[in-house]
Formats: C-alpha cells, sequence, structure tokens
C-alpha cells in the first residue's frame, strides 16, 4: 500500500511539472496580418492559457530592453517601438509593431511586425535575420511561461500554507484530546484508588457489624439471664 501511494505521488508531481512547463507550445508562425498601417508580413506565437491583461503588460515590459521608443495606442491595441535596437537583424534601428489578439478561453496571440526600413522581415526575403526575429518572439513566449509558473507557484505556495495551518490545527486538536484522555485517565486513576478505599471500607464495616453483632447476642444473653434471675426471686 504504501509503495502504491509513493507511485501515485511520483506520477502526479511528473504531471503537474510537465503541465507546468508546457504551459505555451513556443511555435512562431508567420504570415501577412494588418496593422493601423496596412497588411505586412508578421511573426506570430499563440499563447494559450494566458490573459490579454498579462500579455499587454508583459510586452510593455519586454520591448524596453531594444531601447527604442515605445508608445502604446489605445485605439488601435499596438504598441509601437520607434527605432529599437536589435543586434545582427540590421545595422540600423528596427521599428517594431506588436499587437496582442485576446482569444477568450484560448488565450492570447501575439502579432509582431519588424520594419527594416525597405520592407518588413520575412524567412523568404532575410532568412538569417529571421531566426534573430524568431528568437525575439520565442524569447517572450519564455517569459510569459515563466510569468504562468510563478503565478502557479503562488497558487501552490499559498496552498501549501492552507495545509500547514489545517495540519496545525489537526495537531491543535489532537494535542486537546491527548489532555483530555490524560485527564480522564487520571480521573480513572482517583476513582479506582476510591473504589479500593471503598471497598476497604466496607471490608472493614463488615468487620465492625460482626463485632457489633456478636456484641448484641451477648447483650441478648446477658439480658436473659438477669431475667431469669428476678423471676427466681419473684417466686
Amino acid at each position: 500500500m504504501k509503495h502504491t501511494l509513493t507511485t501515485l505521488l511520483t506520477v502526479f508531481l511528473l504531471v503537474f511539472s510537465t503541465s507546468l512547463f508546457a504551459q505555451i507550445e513556443l511555435k512562431v508562425q508567420e504570415g501577412t496580418r494588418s496593422t493601423s498601417e496596412g497588411a505586412a508580413n508578421a511573426l506570430i506565437l499563440q499563447l494559450p492559457n494566458t490573459s490579454y491583461k498579462q500579455v499587454n503588460k508583459l510586452w510593455g515590459k519586454y520591448i524596453k530592453d531594444y531601447k527604442g521608443k515605445t508608445k502604446y495606442n489605445r485605439k488601435t491595441n499596438e504598441y509601437f517601438t520607434d527605432d529599437a535596437e536589435v543586434k545582427d537583424m540590421s545595422n540600423n534601428t528596427v521599428d517594431i509593431t506588436a499587437k496582442i489578439n485576446d482569444k477568450g478561453e484560448q488565450g492570447t496571440e501575439l502579432v509582431v511586425w519588424f520594419n527594416l526600413g525597405v520592407t518588413y522581415l520575412s524567412a523568404a526575403e532575410y532568412p538569417e535575420r529571421y531566426l534573430i526575429g524568431e528568437k525575439i518572439v520565442r524569447n517572450f513566449g519564455l517569459l510569459v511561461s515563466a510569468d504562468l509558473i510563478e503565478e502557479q507557484l503562488k497558487i501552490e505556495e499559498k496552498k501549501l500554507i492552507d495545509y500547514n495551518e489545517e495540519l496545525k490545527k489537526l495537531a491543535q486538536k489532537k494535542t486537546a484530546e491527548d489532555n483530555n484522555i490524560k485527564k480522564q485517565k487520571e480521573n480513572i486513576a482517583k476513582a479506582e484508588e476510591s473504589i479500593k478505599n471503598s471497598e476497604s471500607a466496607i471490608e472493614e464495616n463488615a468487620k465492625e457489624q460482626d463485632e457489633q453483632k456478636a456484641t448484641i447476642k451477648g447483650q441478648e444473653v446477658l439480658i436473659e439471664d438477669i431475667k431469669r434471675k428476678l423471676k427466681t426471686i419473684n417466686k
């Protein structure tokens, strides 16, 4: 039974760990998508199990690493980073546009356009540079995945705190029951001692009753003897 429980616990931990690190399948795709400036080639990453608010906030922080000046347009729901510095993609600065699409229960979708000045980044025209863009998008996916894991960690740590509190309550309850048993045992010991004392008192009482009965019997014999003597004198 112990071996079975250990096996089940091991399987649970393996499944749990796998589910955490498989939050996002980091598969970057490319395709033509529309921006506020028109249709252009973009890099696309699906982010399941995420929320729009979460991903939007993380991208705003993440893109700061590329130095450029970033603005968020609430009307178009686009981040535009002007003159970003992207090593190995271009000797000049790169304009980066990003949009997070809310897909409801399916999570979110990240769409990123890299404007190289003359045209937008694509695998067909710039295969080597495309790998850099793909890495940028994939690294963001890793950041989102890490954020999901951190959130899951917080949830599980909160559960651990609750479990420890429950264990503390159970330990306190056990202590109370142990104290109650100890008290009851003391009461039983006192009761047993009292019973022994009462049994001794009963035995002593029985002896005293026998003695008293003997005394009464003797007294009755004495009275009868006196009565006989009295009758003899009165004749």
